[in-house]
């Protein structure tokens, strides 16, 4: 959770926190 201003960072850690999230439900 950086203060930084980069789109790319941003969609990358967006599609990351995504999979994480969908893994999470998909395992409960």
């Amino acid at each position: 959770m950086k203060g930084s201003g980069h789109s790319a960072l941003s969609r990358d850690e967006m599609s990351f926190a995504i999979m994480r999230l969908r893994t999470m439900c998909h395992c409960h």
